[in-house]
């Protein structure tokens, strides 16, 4: 899966809980290279937060809305290689210019955590994920 141009990711979740700092969804993350993940989409301090990691450093769009636990929630994130946007149930919640293409590496796809460790892992239910290029 190569998505280094633009890509769209989606789901549906359910935080158990909504703690400060990280709660991941959907991240493509290689362990042996952590400043080279290509997409990190994921809660921060309870807000929707997609991170690209581009040829120019690392960009972030993050969301206006704070999700509350024990919600369902529709997720989504695009970014077509300009613009990056965040959405909450169907509706965009922000958005940023992120212009340089992302890296492309062989990193693994983690769906609620890293592959590898427990770090910063989301504590609710994912549901219907999707990922489009």
């Amino acid at each position: 899966m190569s998505l280094t141009t633009s890509l769209t990711l989606s789901a549906w979740i359910k935080p158990d809980v909504v703690p400060p700092g990280w709660s991941q969804l959907i991240i493509k993350w290689d362990d042996g290279l952590p400043d080279r993940h290509e997409f990190h989409f994921a809660l921060r301090d309870g807000n929707l937060s997609l991170k690209l990691n581009t040829i120019d450093g690392e960009k972030e769009v993050v969301g206006n809305t704070t999700l509350h636990a024990g919600l369902w929630y529709h997720v989504a994130a695009t970014w077509d290689g300009s613009t990056a946007k965040v959405y909450l149930n169907g509706s965009e919640d922000g958005r940023g210019t992120i212009n340089a293409p992302i890296w492309d590496t062989t990193s693994f796809l983690g769906i609620g955590r890293k592959v590898s460790g427990a770090l910063f892992p989301f504590n609710g239910t994912i549901d219907e994920v999707k990922i489009y290029n």
